[in-house]
């Protein structure tokens, strides 16, 4: 990863600094300048690589201690086995993501924290999987403005880890939205992952209480050891993945917005085409909520690409010929796809790292999120274990070019992709995502960043 530095140190941290320019991410078009990318504004965050290690390794502790409280728990010997399995394994996975930020210098900067009130308690199930929904979403925030800032430094390969592990928190979240069984809306409710906070730093108060406790909140409780962890985890290891490593090729932005909304384009109808075809009557309601949730999203991720460029996409894809009909066949392809998109996105935050967008690399990593959540939702239909089972995301290209040659199939069709389909219209989607649509979230903008001066923030002990 990169060489320890030092801390920020209390003047550094009360520095201000303001942001040319508020509102959208770009201007339509203006990604079309391949050769010389328009310098985004100086960044308001401040931190060094080293001190987003600190911040991601506390994010992490916290995590492991929540997972591994879950599975000591009072109410957790009464779940189901796929319920157990599901906790073990993200506790395997969040161990592994310290693990990793350890062993790459990162220190956390607390290790004992607190938790709301009932959150492990017999009867307190409901309680904890809310915990995950809100915890989750504020290590997104973390992972996202950890992806942006390391992209305001030129860090393009830990960018992309950042994503790697964005994707797995987003699955985490989706865990915990279907466990908690509180639907309409379905699980994947966002159209783009939420960006909560503008810059690392800010994670601090984003976990305010559970690093320092409040009203009713239980603790401290300690971050448990690693041969702890290892013995809850019973044997429910993930999959290791390695990390990014740095791109092969050299495309322009232009290229990359235009492969990203091929696709979506490509999303929509695969997502479409389930809802319409046998596969549709054949899942439970809300199982059915899940797909016409995912065809919103891409709409979504689609318009915005299009807004900011990108070409027109092709409106013609070719699919096997039970893709729509047999329920395997169409999980199978789900699950292709969405690992295709997300590996097309891990590309894409680092070749807009590279071309000085961080907030276009911020943005690919909203979408990447949701993408996972699509990719952890198929495997959950299939009845996959554990659902859960990667520990990063796949960065399975060195160039945006490999993944179309991996989607040239569904673009060309052969022996086997022989059923075409083509992209629906607007209303079309309208009337197959009914009410299940996703809700509106804000792609990355630039903002005023007033660094928070009350709370005295903690440094590397």
């Amino acid at each position: 990863m990169t060489q320890r530095r030092h801390p920020l140190s209390r003047r550094d941290f009360l520095r201000l600094a303001a942001l040319a320019g508020l509102g959208t991410l770009l201007p339509a078009g203006l990604a079309r300048a391949q050769a010389t990318p328009t310098p985004a504004p100086a960044s308001a965050c401040i931190e060094t690589p080293a001190r987003i290690l600190d911040l991601a390794a506390t994010a992490e502790a916290l995590a492991t201690t929540f997972y591994y409280r879950a599975i000591q728990s009072q109410f957790f010997a009464r779940l189901p086995a796929t319920y157990q399995v599901y906790f073990r394994a993200a506790l395997d996975q969040e161990r592994q993501h310290y693990l990793f930020l350890t062993g790459a210098g990162g220190r956390p900067l607390a290790t004992n924290f607190y938790f709301p009130p009932g959150t492990f308690g017999f009867d307190d199930f409901v309680v904890f999987v809310a915990t995950i929904e809100r915890l989750e979403t504020d290590f997104l925030g973390a992972y996202l403005a950890a992806a942006r800032r390391y992209a305001e430094l030129g860090q393009p390969v830990l960018a992309a880890t950042a994503g790697q592990i964005i994707g797995i928190e987003a699955e985490h979240r989706i865990i915990g939205r279907e466990l908690k069984g509180e639907t309409p809306p379905p699980p994947n409710n966002l159209c783009f992952e939420r960006v909560t906070i503008d810059c690392p730093e800010q994670t601090i108060g984003a976990l305010s209480l559970y690093l320092n406790g409040g009203a009713g909140y239980a603790g401290p409780l300690s971050m448990p050891s690693d041969d702890e962890m290892v013995a809850a985890i019973q044997g429910v290891t993930t999959t290791r993945v390695p990390q990014a490593t740095a791109l092969t090729c050299q495309e322009s932005a232009q290229s990359l917005l235009d492969i990203a909304a091929t696709a979506e384009a490509l999303g929509i109808t695969f997502y479409y085409g389930a809802t319409q075809g046998a596969v549709f009557g054949r899942l439970s309601r809300e199982r059915q909520w899940y797909f016409q949730a995912a065809l919103d999203e891409e709409r979504n991720h689609l318009n915005f690409l299009r807004a900011n460029g990108a070409a027109a996409p092709p409106t013609t894809f070719l699919f096997p010929a039970g893709a729509f009909d047999d329920l395997p066949t169409c999980l199978a392809l789900l699950d292709a796809l969405e690992n295709a998109f997300i590996g097309a996105y891990l590309v894409a935050i680092q070749r807009l790292t590279q071309l000085g967008q961080p907030l276009l690399a911020q943005t690919a990593a909203q979408i990447l999120g949701v993408e996972a959540e699509h990719r952890i939702l198929g495997r959950i239909i299939a009845g996959a274990t554990p659902a859960n089972d990667l520990t990063l995301e796949r960065a399975a290209y060195g160039c945006l070019a490999e993944v179309v040659a991996a989607l040239a199939p569904f673009l060309q069709g052969n022996a086997v992709f022989t059923r075409s389909a083509s992209l629906p219209s607007i209303d079309q989607i309208t009337t197959a995502v009914d009410r299940f649509g996703c809700a509106a979230v804000a792609t990355a903008s630039y903002r005023l960043y007033f660094p928070h001066v009350a709370h005295n923030p903690p440094t590397r002990p």
